[in-house]
């Protein structure tokens, strides 16, 4: 036992003892969070700075980014497989909302369809790099569909049979709308100040009376956390420093200005004392 633990004994001590007015890489590609945390260790404080950098990602509030989401589940007659692509606003470190474009192909009520719609939810997390979160969202898709063909006769004697004015009809095509509400859990990990992985669950109940879990894994990317460059600076002004003398006559002068202006400030000038 003891010799299975030296390793790593001497692997913490050697990390420890290095670098002891550094500071930890973590989340320093996020401007909020290099503001807070980018300075070196002082004496004794590095291993509670370090414990709190491995939990702390209150950094992300006021903070937008984008997210890419693949998921998929079933049970019993309807499921659905899909993907999205969206983005997320974190109100304050513990709540966020997030708005996306998802396609699925799924099946509900007996029927398959393939959707195009929008997605919306918000969560609960505690501003931890590892969160547990819960959320709700809802989801309204449209896309083609197809019914079976009408029947003109239902023949309900010994022998029953069905005929169709459609004789080459199989199905007829359609558009079909379908909106879902859901709960949802899961976890999720803040990877480095910017990037975060999401692996959750959803129970959607669905407009066609059904009911599926929907598990999904989703990539966040937020911004760097920087103030936006002003787009318009206005016109640039150039200033050159300007040579200032005495003219021989007590007139103050400076080179490069208007002849006014320099009358101006010659004008305010109090007279030069006559030299004995």
């Amino acid at each position: 036992m003891r010799s299975t633990l030296a390793p790593f004994l001497i692997l913490m001590l050697l990390t420890l003892s290095v670098g002891c007015r550094g500071t930890s890489k973590y989340g320093m590609d996020h401007a909020a969070y290099g503001e807070k945390y980018d300075r070196p260790y002082e004496p004794g404080e590095k291993l509670w700075r370090m414990g709190k950098q491995m939990v702390d990602a209150r950094h992300v509030a006021g903070q937008t980014g984008g997210t890419a989401t693949v998921s998929g589940g079933a049970s019993g007659k309807a499921g659905g497989l899909g993907g999205e692509i969206g983005m997320v606003h974190f109100h304050n470190p513990w709540v966020s909302t997030n708005l996306g474009v998802n396609g699925m192909l799924t099946v509900t009520g007996g029927n398959g369809f393939a959707l195009l719609g929008v997605r919306g939810g918000g969560r609960i997390q505690p501003p931890t790099r590892l969160a547990p979160y819960i959320g709700a969202g809802g989801y309204m898709g449209i896309g083609p569909s197809t019914k079976p063909c009408p029947l003109d006769h239902v023949d309900t004697g010994p022998f029953p049979s069905t005929t169709s004015s459609h004789p080459d009809c199989d199905n007829i095509f359609t558009t079909q709308a379908i909106a879902a509400v859901y709960p949802e859990a899961g976890v999720h990990w803040w990877a480095t100040g910017r990037i975060g992985v999401s692996a959750g669950s959803q129970y959607w109940l669905t407009s066609e009376g059904d009911g599926f879990w929907y598990h999904g894994l989703t990539l966040t990317i937020l911004g760097d956390g920087k103030p936006p460059a002003l787009s318009d600076k206005g016109p640039t002004i150039s200033l050159k420093p300007a040579a200032a003398t005495i003219t021989p006559d007590g007139k103050f002068s400076v080179g490069g200005l208007p002849p006014e202006i320099e009358q101006a400030l010659a004008e305010e000038l109090p007279p030069e004392p006559t030299r004995e």
